[in-house]
């Protein structure tokens, strides 16, 4: 967005140089690249790198950029000098050709220090569902501003709770035009999202949520499904690594379709997908799940393509159902270690962890997990309360930081959630968490 025109970015740089050269050729209104041509000057460094896909970021939310530019190996001689660098941005003009937008100049001195890139290093120990508002099929695009997705203050408490990254539930088959095209100012707001995440040190997934269509007719819906996955690729393949993409969340069959979803066409759906983002962003790190329902149970149904690089797994457990669910479908009443909730816990986890060392040490990560709070202390008597909620946690937690399994609570502050609505943690949720 170019003084409120949006233009298709070409090529991004920087122009480093010193203040005395600056001086020297007269160019603070005109350092650029046709003003160094013209004045027959030379750049005083030539080793700069910019890396395209992990250190030069647009910021939608207050439309700047965020950039890093890194001068390799400067001389001695060199290492006192005041450093001179201009941003640009080559853009496409609507009538053919291109033109070049600089930022204003900056200045840096040579440091020693480590390097700590904008491209945090992805982690996927800890982290939370941020849902209610992308996957909300009954929410319109138009209620999304103000919702607790596009809120600052729910990644800052996120991550000051402790949490390492955010999954965010995406209805993105539910918001695309006749031709498959994805909403854009849908994605403009997820967009919003993700710097928010990521401006909190937060690694963030973008997960599929929801694709009733495709789990009751495969073979029709297919080709949405991949083109959809090429649309997000293109859009976030210059974004830090720490950004994931999650191919399909519970996928299971559904309904009486012509081509219900089944272990195995969601092992081919799944691999014709890493290669077609793969042809886009090739190192980008994606998260395959399993069918039914992405159980934990059901990890061994996975066939995985024959390069894991940079691929996750992605699995749910929410053992057992009539403890983690009262209220929603189940009674209300079930204690925590007699609804055999310990044990299905400890099987899922292992069955995480033996898919993981089966399959050449590949990260396991359960997505989902947690308990409805719809029923909490309905009743002194009803068996249920914060305590019960405390010691799940702690178990749940405790075993998979044991086993080096990541873990992500479903969800931040609906039906399940484990914070208030002034984005305070709830004190026994607090206290049943372990991070690591």
């Amino acid at each position: 967005n170019i003084y409120g025109e949006k233009y298709k970015a070409v090529t991004y740089g920087a122009l480093v140089t010193s203040a005395e050269v600056i001086d020297k050729y007269d160019m603070w209104d005109s350092y650029t690249i046709e003003g160094i041509e013209s004045a027959g000057a030379s750049l005083y460094v030539d080793n700069v790198v910019i890396n395209e896909s992990k250190g030069f970021v647009y910021d939608r939310s207050n439309q700047s950029f965020e950039y890093n530019v890194i001068i390799d190996e400067i001389a001695p001689e060199r290492q006192n000098t005041e450093f001179a660098v201009c941003a640009y941005v080559e853009y496409e003009l609507s009538g053919g050709g291109t033109e070049y937008f600089y930022d204003d100049i900056q200045f840096a001195v040579y440091s020693d220090i480590e390097f700590e890139s904008y491209n945090k290093a992805p982690s996927l120990k800890c982290g939370i569902n941020i849902s209610g508002d992308f996957d909300n099929l009954k929410k319109s695009i138009e209620e999304l501003p103000g919702s607790t997705s596009l809120s600052e203050s729910t990644y800052s408490s996120a991550a000051s709770a402790g949490f390492d990254h955010v999954r965010l539930p995406l209805k993105l088959a539910y918001v695309t035009d006749e031709s498959g095209i994805l909403d854009e100012t849908f994605m403009s707001y997820v967009d919003d999202a993700v710097i928010m995440a990521l401006n909190n040190g937060l690694t963030v997934v973008l997960d599929f949520h929801s694709f009733n269509e495709l789990m009751e007719d495969v073979n029709g819906n297919s080709d949405l499904f991949y083109s959809i996955w090429e649309q997000v690729a293109e859009r976030y393949k210059n974004y830090p690594d720490s950004v994931i993409f999650e191919l399909i969340n519970e996928p299971t069959p559904a309904g009486e379709g012509p081509d219900l979803m089944s272990s195995e066409k969601l092992n081919k759906l799944q691999n014709t997908a890493v290669a077609k983002i793969r042809a886009i962003d090739s190192d980008r790190i994606i998260a395959l799940t399993a069918c039914p329902y992405g159980g934990t149970y059901a990890a061994d149904s996975i066939v995985l393509p024959e390069d894991t690089s940079n691929l996750i797994v992605s699995l749910h457990n929410y053992g057992a159902m009539s403890f983690t669910h009262q209220g929603m479908g189940y009674p209300v009443g079930a204690d925590f270690q007699i609804s055999g909730s310990p044990a299905e816990i400890e099987a899922g986890i292992r069955d995480a962890s033996d898919f993981s060392a089966a399959h050449g040490n590949i990260p396991v990560w359960i997505s989902e997990f947690g308990v409805y709070m719809g029923g909490l202390n309905s009743s002194p008597d009803d068996g249920f309360d914060e305590s019960d909620v405390t010691e799940y946690l702690d178990y749940f937690t405790s075993l998979c930081n044991e086993s080096g399994v990541g873990w992500c609570v479903w969800e931040y502050n609906v039906g399940f959630g484990i914070f208030d609505a002034d984005d305070n943690m709830k004190d026994f949720a607090a206290a049943g968490l372990n991070f690591r």
